[in-house]
């Protein structure tokens, strides 16, 4: 699992890199409960190896998972924060999931040091193949995903943000700094090709780090890299000749290695994205691209959860009434799902106790690393417990300004486990004890049998569960597939599908209604051959409507358990824009405005709303208000003037001078009407029927097949229909 999970990524489903991580995460959790039910009454180990995973440590951790359970239960969306959301699927599932880890590879490690350095190789493995990938997306040369996801616009230039099987570039960098550390740790606890290959992984991780444009990442690989040093600094001037001269190659040689890469990074196009985002600390105010005003808008929330909290990844229902203007202009069209804070994070999802428990965890966790070091009698024991130690000083770092993702969370867990068999290895080498075996009886092969009976049932509902998120998630892909092909039937075949999934809060209808609805505009924009006959025409407008009921339908169920009940009510407001059912648009739209007053595409479909029932003043101030959030968005201004009217004053100088002969002028009129109203429908019409006048078929087709698409009443469709079949018969006659 160590191994696995954060190197999993599949595009066979629609969640790449998240869903696959989840699938591993909750089966191998549920093998190794399985195993741990057994391990008490078996006569392998025996009950006296559960002792190895009793430490203040885990009593810490246990206290923080039940103020977890607790905000769980009595937080902003109870089920929500039982399996997580959608994209995160960060929920107490997890959690528990995570905690089993912890407790089974204490218990796996024993007292054995052998296992013990086995595990840190396969976290360094781990480490060495993210960075590997993530080097290859930079120069270019990525098998899975494309470049595009990962290439954003800067006012400098596109700057590339390689995500490497984390999803992003921040969970990239924050994932590399547990281990970075260990793999240095590593090369100096060896020798030989292991030393080598440890050497390659410290090197590819930190052109990782930088490639990611992760600013957080880089202040914590710093802050590892000094504390590292202190940790190894010689305490005496009596160093032997040979392990001077051996220190003195190395030095040489990583410079040496360093030099080239720095060289060689130069060379490439790419690299100017890292010095873009270096710059970017200054050019976005020290603020953290916009991190700082958000910090700010959810400490506001402390006072009012303190005391049990949201829940996990509740954040994003709760913080809907603390968000400010500010913020909103940072992001219209975004809602955050943290506070992009894991210590701001703790105290509003678990309450402040919960926030006590987690600095109690980590500030013991650190106690006892430093007491392990101490008291270790192998300098490689000594040597890997700095690079542990320098991976949490890392991490407590960057988690100023990051949340967790599974492979982070379990990566924490699992420095903690390794932490606590670190002391139990410590304890042992210090004793010589070795611990005697517990031998099975005949009660004990009862409750055994019982053991596994529990285990299985554990087993078989996880997997039953972990494989139906799994169909649900490559049908979605499937689903998104033909929605940008605009092929309705098939996304709502594949969506029903998704939907019927192991989902009890409903995210898959949500997401299917995001496809069905994306189907719909790409079919809209398809050009049209004819219109058909009068039944072709009525058979289309049918199922078009009844794609968009059957996509409402879906986006209604999201929406009582949904961690983002706005995003459901504004998809619902936009598919009754789409039908043309005024009352229906202005009751999602005022109940997407409750949720989330400073949300742009809320407060721009309220305009639209209040304009289909001629509440012009109204329409005009929502609009205004949607401006104040994206002073850009062209469908903002295209409501505010055909609130206005200004459209109307057009028209009419256009009729009046085509009535002068003054076709030039008319058409200039039209073309601006088009360009700045582009919604307006009067205004597609009367350039058709002006392109008609002039005997310019192919412009008349071209506004008619736009009305034809877009018009929501029946007689304004077959007006275009009608024109459209009058054009198409001419082009036949040549008349």
């Amino acid at each position: 699992m160590l191994v696995s999970i954060p190197t999993a990524i599949s595009s066979f489903f629609y969640r790449t890199t998240v869903l696959p991580k989840y699938v591993l995460l909750v089966v191998g959790a549920s093998l190794i409960l399985m195993l741990l039910l057994m391990m008490p009454l078996s006569g392998e180990r025996g009950g006296a190896e559960i002792t190895a995973a009793r430490s203040r440590l885990t009593l810490l951790l246990v206290l923080f998972l039940i103020t977890v359970v607790v905000s769980t239960a009595f937080g902003a969306a109870p089920l929500g924060s039982l399996f997580g959301s959608y994209d995160n699927q960060m929920g107490l599932l997890s959690y528990l999931c995570f905690f089993v880890c912890y407790a089974g590879l204490i218990i796996a490690i024993g007292a054995n040091e052998r296992w013990f350095v086995l595990m840190l190789w396969s976290i360094l493995f781990t480490g060495l193949v993210v960075a590997a990938y993530a080097v290859a997306q930079f120069v270019g040369r990525d098998p899975f995903l494309s470049p595009a996801l990962y290439t954003y616009p800067s006012p400098d230039g596109p700057i590339t943000r390689v995500p490497s099987t984390l999803g992003h570039s921040n969970y990239l960098g924050n994932f590399l700094l547990y281990t970075t550390p260990i793999s240095a740790a590593m090369a100096f606890a060896s020798t030989g090709s292991a030393r080598r290959i440890a050497i390659s992984g410290v090197a590819l991780s930190i052109a990782a780090i930088a490639f990611s444009g992760t600013r957080g990442a880089w202040l914590g690989l710093l802050g590892s890299g000094i504390v590292f040093a202190i940790l190894e600094r010689r305490k005496t001037g009596v160093v032997r000749t040979a392990n001077r001269k051996g220190r003195r190659v190395a030095i040489i040689g990583t410079s040496a290695f360093i030099l080239v890469s720095v060289l060689i990074i130069a060379a490439i196009p790419r690299s100017r994205s890292i010095l873009l985002r270096g710059r970017a600390f200054v050019t976005d105010g020290l603020t953290g691209s916009g991190r700082t005003i958000l910090w700010r808008d959810a400490a506001r929330m402390v006072p009012s959860y303190a005391l049990i909290g949201c829940g996990p990844e509740g954040f994003s229902k709760a913080f809907l009434p603390y968000k400010s203007d500010d913020l909103a202009k940072n992001a219209p069209q975004i809602n955050n799902e943290s506070s992009h804070n894991s210590y701001l994070d703790s105290a509003i999802s678990y309450g402040l106790l919960g926030a006590v428990f987690y600095a109690a965890v980590i500030a013991y966790a650190f106690l006892l690393l430093f007491m392990s070091r101490r008291a270790a009698a192998s300098k490689s024991m000594r040597l890997t417990l700095s690079g542990l130690a320098a991976s949490l000083v890392g991490i407590c770092i960057h988690n100023f300004f990051i949340y967790n993702q599974i492979p982070t969370g379990l990566y924490f867990f699992s420095f903690l486990a390794l932490t606590v068999a670190a002391s139990n290895i410590v304890a042992a080498h210090a004793s010589g004890g070795v611990r005697a075996e517990a031998k099975p009886t005949a009660s004990r092969k009862a409750a055994l049998i019982l053991s596994v009976i529990a285990g299985t049932a554990v087993v078989f509902l996880a997997v039953y569960y972990a494989s139906g998120i799994a169909r649900s998630d490559a049908a979605l892909e499937r689903a998104f597939d033909y929605a940008r092909a605009g092929s309705i039937e098939q996304v709502i075949s594949n969506g029903d599908i998704a939907a019927a999934g192991p989902d009890p809060i409903h995210a898959y209808d949500y997401q299917v209604a995001r496809a069905i609805t994306q189907s719909i505009d790409i079919s809209e924009d398809a050009p049209l051959d004819t219109a058909g006959t009068a039944t072709e025409r009525n058979a289309l407008r049918a199922r078009r409507m009844k794609a968009i009921e059957t996509a409402m339908a879906h986006s209604e169920l999201s929406l009582p358990r949904s961690l983002t009940p706005e995003a459901s009510a504004v998809l619902l407001a936009y598919l009754a824009f789409k039908s043309g059912d005024a009352e229906k648009l202005r009751a999602c739209a005022e109940r997407a405005v409750k949720l989330d007053s400073r949300l742009f595409s809320a407060r721009w479909l309220m305009a639209e709303a209040l304009l289909s029932s001629d509440d012009r003043e109204g329409a005009i101030r929502e609009a205004r208000a949607a401006l104040a959030l994206a002073p850009s968005s062209a469908e903002a201004h295209s409501v505010l003037k055909r609130a206005r009217g200004e459209f109307e004053d057009l028209l009419k100088r256009a009729k009046k001078a085509e009535r002068k002969g003054k076709l030039d002028r008319a058409e200039a009129q039209l073309r601006r009407a088009v360009r700045d109203y582009d919604s307006c429908l009067s205004c597609h019409r009367a350039l058709a029927l002006f392109w008609e006048r002039r005997a310019r078929w192919a412009d008349a087709t071209i506004e008619w097949e736009r009305l034809f698409r877009e018009a929501a009443d029946a007689v304004a469709k077959d007006e275009a229909a009608a024109h459209l079949q009058a054009i198409k018969e001419r082009a036949r006659t040549g008349g």
